[in-house]
């Protein structure tokens, strides 16, 4: 049986997370139960403290309330709102994505992908895994541009509208065909819609993977799909992570997977799914 902290044990991480906001995290303090530093990790979410030891002979975890506010030390972003104008996707716009990255056109609406006229960019919500919209993200691509509206930099540009939420994107996936309790975390939202088809996706907006995301994944099976460059920190994530999920895996990849097309993609669904359970 797993230890439970005493209410002294939580005061104390209560009073060590004062500085965290929300969405933040730290592995710089002792497992209160163990009394072992850097396995022990404490999140900041909305409702309050999340631990977890992730040694294996300790594994104490669970979530401590507590009403403290972190802005009141202005540590909390203050939220950046997208206010601009959008349109459904145009004939041209859609057989883009199709002819470049084979996302159907079914694809793109399921995510709500859409056109912002007056900045000349292509718009990608973000969603929470339950499908709440908590900011967007804009992308330039010249192929579209026709009007020269648009700015090439900074390629994209991300909104979020709720500094609350976990700095991932889920995509709209169909949750009869795709595995259960099985993710694969890509970088680009473009990735995470090409290969949503037939597995769940989460996309990082990056390659960093946010410490707040795995409370939410912990008991699922994590393939690690990250682009062809980032191949060393990809192994250093594969030794620090190895105890925070059921399974922690990595495909190696040559090409970005929204890069990986035809018969080759569809060899990569097969080496995906076969990673389920390993």
């Amino acid at each position: 049986m797993l230890a439970k902290l005493t209410e002294d044990q939580k005061e104390q991480l209560r009073l060590a997370a004062l500085d965290l906001a929300v969405g933040e995290s730290t592995r710089k303090i002792s497992c209160p139960v163990c009394k072992i530093t850097g396995d022990f990790s404490l999140n900041r979410i909305p409702a309050g403290l999340w631990y977890k030891c992730w040694r294996a002979k300790c594994g104490v975890s669970g979530l401590v309330g507590s009403t403290y506010d972190a802005s009141l030390k202005n540590k909390k972003k203050e939220p950046k709102y997208f206010k601009e104008e959008t349109i459904k996707l145009n004939k041209f716009q859609r057989q883009f994505f199709k002819d470049t990255y084979e996302i159907s056109a079914e694809q793109l609406q399921l995510n709500h992908v859409k056109w912002c006229p007056e900045k000349g960019r292509i718009v990608f919500p973000c969603m929470t895994m339950n499908g709440m919209i908590w900011g967007y993200n804009t992308r330039y691509y010249k192929e579209l541009d026709i009007e020269g509206v648009g700015e090439e930099k900074p390629k994209s540009v991300l909104y979020q509208e709720n500094t609350n939420a976990v700095k991932v994107s889920w995509p709209t996936v169909d949750f009869g065909v795709v595995p259960q309790r099985y993710v694969v975390l890509v970088e680009d939202q473009v990735s995470a819609i090409a290969l949503s088809s037939r597995v769940q996706t989460c996309c990082l907006l990056g390659h960093q993977i946010p410490d707040n995301l795995w409370p939410l994944i912990h008991l699922f099976t994590v393939v690690l799909a990250l682009d062809a460059d980032v191949t060393n920190k990809v192994i250093k994530y594969l030794d620090d992570y190895k105890l925070r999920c059921r399974q922690l895996v990595a495909v190696q990849l040559i090409k970005d997977p929204k890069d990986i097309l035809g018969k080759d993609r569809e060899e990569l669904f097969n080496r995906l799914l076969a990673m389920n359970g390993v």
